[in-house]
């Protein structure tokens, strides 16, 4: 979200901002033409984003009824960056060529809307898509760039594997139980950010999953609340080369279900639920799956397990190595929903700012382990993982 504020508020800069905060009275206000100057431009959306920043940061608004009504541009009863998209959007239109008013745009932009790629279903069939597509079916939507080789039956594979994930964690995406951030917000700036206009403004559904598929050039895997980002080695499932896509749907299913913890937790969760899958669920991996996670040796004592927790890291590997084995130590001892009770201990805390630094992530995921544990669950782990550590290690493994 950032990488895309940053660029509306650098577009906004190169228009300048002297008159940004005119009076409505010195001109008429419409869709887009906040500050009333009779024009739809970067001042309109530096003003949009200013009004949506003030407003995520708890600021009381600057703007009168009506001129939140024409920074709305999209009419969904919120002003966010969205909104400035599209009037940015407009500017470039107009800049380039095109008549007609923002509505009009917008309006074209609808009807234009990408018809879904249909795909046979069969999994012999392949198709390599020629330009950005859509692709939906009942739990998930895809967008996926041009050049991408599909299955026929790709949509059917991870609905299936949705199906295991939910079944393996306990938990149901339906994008509605979210009690961090907003999932609300409208997403469409995420599939902008790497498809441009080529879905026409589309809306993605916040009820499903929603599965971006791009080449490593553009970025890697990550998953952000209900949408997951996948290169094309990932959705290739027949394969068993990769665990990416399950690893990224189990953060989806956490991110919906409940709020963000410390990525140690976080990871340490997507990485035991995976190994999960594949030992007790069926799902098939070409390798074994603790070879994934090998590595550093026993770092955590009696003295030093808490702290390294609490650590900010800079290599950030380390908190799928430690999360790994964290999780493993607390589902084997505090039973297979010990996930699900932080979640529902961690409500109190979801939406906060944590920016203060007397409760950062790892402060606030200490805070909720220890409630839902006990108070010594560290220096427990760190003797239960001194005697346990051979497990991770395949070469090691004896049973």
């Amino acid at each position: 979200m950032k990488r895309i504020l940053s660029a509306l508020i650098v577009a906004s800069c190169m228009a300048g901002f002297s008159g940004m905060y005119a009076s409505a009275e010195s001109g008429k206000l419409s869709t887009g033409n906040v500050n009333g100057d009779e024009s739809v431009n970067a001042i309109d959306a530096s003003i949009i984003l200013r009004e949506y920043a003030d407003a995520s940061t708890g600021k009381p608004s600057t703007l009168t009824y009506e001129e939140k009504i024409a920074a709305d541009v999209n009419s969904d009863g919120s002003v966010d960056a969205v909104d400035a998209s599209k009037v940015l959007q407009y500017y470039s239109y107009i800049a380039t060529g095109g008549v007609g008013s923002i509505e009009e745009m917008l309006s074209n932009n609808s009807s234009a809307l990408v018809e879904p790629l249909v795909l046979s279903g069969n999994p012999e069939d392949i198709y390599i898509t020629k330009k950005p597509e859509y692709i939906t079916s009942e739990t998930i939507d895809f967008y996926v760039d041009e050049g991408i080789e599909l299955s026929g039956d790709i949509t059917v594979k991870f609905e299936s594997l949705l199906d295991l994930v939910e079944t393996a964690t306990g938990m149901e995406f339906n994008g509605k139980k979210y009690i961090g951030e907003a999932i609300d917000d409208d997403y469409s700036w995420l599939i902008e950010s790497y498809f441009g206009d080529a879905f026409n403004c589309f809306s993605p559904d916040k009820t499903k999953l929603n599965i971006i598929v791009v080449g490593e050039e553009k970025d890697l895997p990550y998953c952000i609340n209900g949408f997951v980002l996948l290169n094309p080695c990932d959705i290739d499932i027949d394969s068993r080369e990769y665990t990416t896509a399950p690893h990224e749907m189990i953060h989806a299913l956490h991110l919906t279900n409940g709020t963000y913890f410390s990525p140690v937790l976080t990871e340490g969760y997507a990485c035991y639920m995976t190994g999960q899958l594949i030992e007790k669920y069926g799902y098939k991996y070409n390798n074994d799956y603790r070879w994934n996670y090998v590595g550093y040796g026993n770092i955590w004592t009696k003295e030093n397990a808490e702290a390294e927790f609490l650590k900010e890291r800079e290599d950030n590997w380390e908190c799928y190595i430690y999360g790994y084995r964290l999780l493993t130590y607390l589902n084997e001892v505090y039973g297979d929903d010990i996930f699900i009770r932080l979640l529902e201990n961690a409500e109190e805390y979801s939406g906060m700012n944590y920016g203060d630094d007397s409760l950062n992530y790892e402060g606030m995921s200490a805070k909720v382990l220890k409630e839902t544990t006990c108070e010594t669950v560290f220096e427990d782990f760190a003797m239960w993982i001194e005697a346990n550590e051979y497990r991770f290690w395949p070469d090691k493994y004896e049973g």
